[in-house]
């Protein structure tokens, strides 16, 4: 009897130390996914952390594009009534020239009448001379 409750009293040791040895590989498991667990905490603060910041830079971007937006539609006006004024000009430069021929084969008829006159003049001349 004796014999039996020291076998059982060494399985029950041997059954201890290798509950012993289960509870620390247990533990080291638990502390290796505790340390997981907090990398994994400090990528979520930096990415919060990013995200802020990209959310301030998308701010400034959103309030620079509407400041660009908000000058470029009078620069559109303004190429607009530049297009506008140059085709007037463009216009009003193509009548002056219509005028301009229409005046040169005008001065080129009187010209030659101016001519015609002088010769009957220079006739007239030389038959009252003569």
């Amino acid at each position: 009897m004796v014999k039996m409750k020291l076998r059982e009293r060494e399985d029950t040791t041997d059954n201890m130390i290798e509950l012993e040895g289960e509870i620390k590989k247990l533990q080291m498991a638990v502390r290796a996914k505790e340390d997981v667990v907090v990398a994994k905490d400090a990528d979520i603060r930096r990415l919060k952390k990013k995200q802020e910041e990209l959310k301030k830079f998308r701010y400034v971007l959103g309030d620079r594009i509407k400041n660009y937006a908000g000058q470029m539609k009078p620069r559109d006006d303004q190429a607009k009534d530049l297009k506008e004024q140059i085709a007037k000009t463009n216009e009003t430069l193509d009548h002056y020239r219509a005028e301009n021929e229409g005046l040169e084969g005008r001065a080129a008829e009187l010209s030659l009448h101016i001519d015609q006159l002088q010769k009957k003049v220079t006739a007239n001349m030389k038959r009252m001379n003569s």
